[in-house]
């Protein structure tokens, strides 16, 4: 969709991740900032896939939970926010202070025509909008396509909107059900 043109120009992200903690990170001064580096690098590295280079970014960590905790010594919360050369916006938080059994890692990507809504890697939901605003859309309904992964082919495809719906098959072809 991005290389032919589909989705139009992407223009914002905002991604979370909510890793669970490593121990032996965690526990080293000269590991730093890494333990919360490391959950953010892979939204870092989709944002300049899809945006290009940076022109200004701003970010902001600390160690606000686990500071009580004397074997705790990087930081355990981050934000930032990216201006992008070509003017898109990404938002990027990090933090291990959510649930320490079970990480977490979500995030958006707003194109000019499609919305493109990752629950987790394998699990998204996109949006066809068009590009029209919602004051546009009375009486329709915005078609909506969930995909599920796993490994290199989708698997659990399902593309629904007013009058249509249309299921993927294991490659990720489309065959329409109406």
């Amino acid at each position: 969709m991005l290389v032919d043109g589909r989705a139009g120009r992407p223009v914002l992200m905002q991604a979370g991740s909510l890793p669970t903690p490593v121990p032996e990170m965690v526990a080293r001064p000269d590991a730093g900032r890494r333990a919360i580096d490391r959950a953010g690098d892979p939204h870092y590295d989709l944002a300049r896939y899809f945006f290009g280079d940076a022109r200004a970014v701003t970010s902001f960590v600390d160690n606000l939970v686990h500071l009580k905790y004397d074997d705790y010594k990087v930081d355990d919360v981050s934000a930032s926010t990216i201006q992008f050369k070509n003017g898109a916006i990404a938002s990027i938080c990090a933090s291990n202070c959510a649930d320490p059994q079970a990480g977490s890692v979500t995030f958006t990507v707003l194109c000019e025509k499609v919305m493109a809504e990752f629950r987790t890697p394998d699990d998204a939901t996109f949006s066809h909008h068009g590009g029209k605003p919602g004051e546009q859309w009375a009486g329709e309904k915005v078609t909506r396509e969930e995909v599920k992964s796993t490994g290199r082919t989708s698997t659990n495809c399902r593309r629904t909107s007013s009058a249509r719906s249309a299921k993927v098959g294991r490659r990720g072809r489309r065959s329409k059900t109406d």
